[in-house]
């Protein structure tokens, strides 16, 4: 019992990413238009869930000093994951017109452009990490890499409810014609800037250990 309490930081890193899987049905399943907001709540709730982890394991490590190379490998592993999953599947909702009640084609390429940027930088940032494993330096997250995740949770969040957000919306303020796209682009746009900034933010504090291995032979 002891020896679990020691790693629940860890298990933790493993619940999320089991999370993780549990969203893959939800890219696949066809439903219909009143089921689909239903399954949309569902989907937040486990997101909202796997983002909780993602807080806990990190405090929990830190305050018991539970930090292991297991979890400065997998934590940002399994964020990486959630992030992307989420955002093949807001993808899925805006190309199937189900995100928003109107004007969905009018973010679906702001939602592509957050998926790419958000693949490559990880795809990058993971090479950087192995490079640094390889010189037997175990890389933890930068603050802008803190920032980018921080703020990705909160986005996705945010355009998981947005049909719920944009009735709501004109509820409070009906004589005006908030358009819930508009500030979901606001926010994607944000997001792909952080994004790049936090990349580059990497590359160029790693940029002596990419080079030297870049010209490394072995």
């Amino acid at each position: 019992m002891k020896n679990i309490i020691k790693k629940t930081a860890n298990l933790l890193t493993i619940f999320r990413i089991f999370l993780v899987f549990c969203m893959l049905p939800f890219l696949y399943l066809k439903l219909l238009k009143h089921e689909i907001e239903i399954f949309k709540i569902y989907f937040n709730i486990i997101f909202l869930v796997a983002s909780i982890t993602d807080y806990l394991d990190g405090f929990i490590a830190r305050k018991f000093l539970q930090t292991t190379i297991f979890g400065k490998f997998f934590d940002p592993i399994a964020d990486k994951l959630l992030v992307i999953i989420s955002s093949f599947y807001l993808l899925i909702l805006c190309q199937n017109n189900n995100l928003l009640h109107q004007d969905n084609e009018k973010i679906v390429n702001y939602v592509l452009s957050f998926l790419i940027v958000t693949i490559i930088r990880d795809f990058i940032v993971m090479g950087i990490r192995l490079l640094a494993f390889e010189k037997k330096h175990i890389m933890t997250p930068s603050f802008g890499g803190k920032l980018k995740t921080f703020l990705n949770f909160i986005s996705i969040s945010i355009m998981l409810l947005s049909a719920q957000l944009e009735r709501f919306c004109f509820q409070l303020f009906p004589r005006y014609n908030l358009k819930m796209y508009f500030f979901i682009n606001i926010i994607l746009i944000l997001n792909i800037f952080i994004i790049i900034v936090s990349g580059m933010d990497y590359i160029l504090k790693n940029f002596k250990l990419i080079y030297t291995n870049f010209n490394s032979k072995n």
